[in-house]
């Protein structure tokens, strides 16, 4: 494909954005969606050629995360492993595709607990998140010592699902503008083989 008013291809090697859901027509987010489970099928299905597979959400406990909950507490001014996706291993017969993010908490503060994410996987950083456009402003609120914006979190998702195959290692890394609890769920979809987790 070419560039619009030039002879120039758009062909990057790798391409890492988000866009908030809100601001896309409901089809297109349905279809990223789509695009990111057929992605994880496809990875399972040549390793599996003949084997039955299963589709379905991903949960925190796909990533060995404990007690399937979803938190974070933010590194202030400084790049650092997420407390709880640091070097977790996909399973045997198991493919993730992770397509979004969503905070689950509005927050009132004039710095966030996480504003970026990079992903590692495998010992390459293939995904690097603003997530800055996650929050919108909702109108003033009110703290012990000044009147700040209230953030309302809305859903990120990207164009680039980041897949993780069976037995392939992936971190997190986040940067924030304080040290403080928050909790984001990424969303993704798994592929695994049948009745590894679900027994039709």
């Amino acid at each position: 494909m070419k560039i619009p008013g030039t002879d120039v291809e758009y062909n990057p090697t790798l391409e890492s954005t988000t866009q908030r859901a809100d601001e896309l027509k409901p089809e297109v987010v349905y279809g990223l969606k789509r695009a990111a489970k057929h992605l994880a099928f496809l990875a399972a299905r040549r390793a599996y050629p003949t084997q039955k597979l299963v589709v379905r959400d991903m949960t925190a406990q796909d990533l060995e995360v404990a007690n399937i909950e979803w938190a974070g507490t933010g590194v202030a001014d400084a790049w650092g492993d997420h407390d709880q996706v640091a070097a977790a291993t996909i399973d045997d017969g198991k493919f993730v595709a992770i397509y979004g993010c969503r905070m689950m908490e509005v927050h009132l503060a004039d710095t966030l607990p996480v504003t970026a994410f990079k992903f590692i996987v495998g010992g390459s950083e293939v995904a690097r998140w603003d997530l800055y456009k996650m929050y919108a402003a909702t109108g003033d609120g009110v703290t012990l010592t000044a009147i700040v914006q209230a953030l309302m979190p809305v859903g990120v998702i990207t164009e680039s699902p980041i897949v993780i195959s069976e037995n392939m290692t992936i971190t997190i890394e986040q940067w924030g503008g304080n040290a403080t609890a928050y909790t984001l769920a990424l969303e993704g979809v798994v592929v695994e083989l049948e009745r590894k987790t679900l027994k039709p």
